[in-house]
């Protein structure tokens, strides 16, 4: 296999010591769409965005926040361009967006503080933002969304030690990845659901990280809309790691293919799993930005895979790219 390559990509002006977390990315309309959020060392300016253009950062960037008042200061703050923009960083995280190939509106998930939030609309800031939690719910995070379809996590006051996983659809609710009829995964072991993938509308194929074996490893499972029944669960652990999640996925570089990415305790990868046979068929490699300290694997799609880094000895945290 040919060497990966990899670049840095961070919020335009970006400072030493400060933060870019790149989170999610799709393709769509001849352009890659990368969501992320920026939160620089001075304290003041902090914002999620939506990146939209190639890998090298010549595109453009939208900054996108849940449009609520900073505490004292009214709705907009003087001198900034978007809504929600908090000293000390934004509240809002955009972790996930999903792009319609026909008009390019988005679909962009992710929390406010401890709610569910979702923004649709032009990457311009000008759709609507809704905040969207299950009913029990005291923290929650909305990781991806696909086709209509929205995966991410919660904890409850009743158990806060326990992560659930869940699907949001609007008009039908939430489905508990867990609970379903039909489903094989224990009641009280931790889900949690970072991406969401579907190659025909109906089954939707989800990828997180599963506790049920005691240790946390990394899962497939399959999600179909029309029945809302789960099935087809598979494990799979990087070579020789203890524990291991999936934080991405989307259509490998054949049509037989997912293309993965993800993080265990001996660093982070990028997996091709054959759609088939996927327990057995698993092409493994390495995602390690070059010098870096830490690498964490965060998105993908085919084989470009997002992600943060950070350097031995210095402050901040850097975005990535690699293909």
């Amino acid at each position: 296999m040919a060497s990966r390559l990899y670049r840095t990509l961070n919020y335009p002006d970006s400072q030493p010591g400060d933060k870019t977390l790149l989170t999610g990315i799709r393709y769509a309309k001849s352009n890659y769409y990368i969501t992320g959020f920026y939160q620089p060392v001075s304290g003041i300016g902090g914002t999620s965005f939506l990146y939209i253009g190639p890998l090298d950062g010549t595109g453009r960037w939208h900054r996108l926040n849940y449009p609520a008042p900073l505490r004292g200061l009214g709705s907009t703050p003087a001198g900034s361009s978007s809504p929600g923009v908090y000293p000390g960083g934004s509240p809002t995280s955009l972790y996930g967006p999903d792009v319609c190939k026909c008009c390019g509106r988005v679909t962009l998930v992710g929390n406010y503080g401890q709610q569910g939030v979702i923004y649709k609309g032009k990457p311009d800031g000008s759709g609507r933002w809704s905040l969207v939690s299950p009913p029990d719910a005291v923290g929650t995070i909305w990781h991806s969304t696909y086709g209509g379809l929205v995966v991410g996590n919660y904890k409850t006051a009743e158990d806060p030690s326990l992560t659930r996983a869940c699907i949001y659809q609007k008009g039908r609710g939430f489905t508990q990845i867990g609970e379903a009829s039909g489903l094989e995964y224990p009641a009280g072991a931790s889900l949690t659901a970072y991406g969401i993938w579907s190659s025909n509308g109906r089954v939707f194929t989800i990828c997180g990280g599963s506790h049920k074996l005691g240790v946390e490893t990394a899962y497939l499972v399959d999600y179909d809309l029309c029945c809302r029944r789960f099935s087809n669960w598979r494990y799979y652990s990087y070579p020789k790691a203890v524990a291991t999640h999936f934080d991405g996925i989307s259509p490998g570089q054949s049509r037989s293919t997912w293309s993965l990415t993800g993080v265990s305790n001996l660093g982070s990868f990028q997996a091709d799993i054959s759609r088939r046979d996927s327990e057995k068929s698993v092409v493994w490699s390495d995602v390690t930005y070059p010098g870096a300290e830490t690498t964490t694997g965060n998105s993908v799609y085919k084989n470009v895979v997002i992600g943060v880094y950070t350097v031995a000895g210095q402050d901040g945290v850097n975005g990535f790219v690699s293909f």
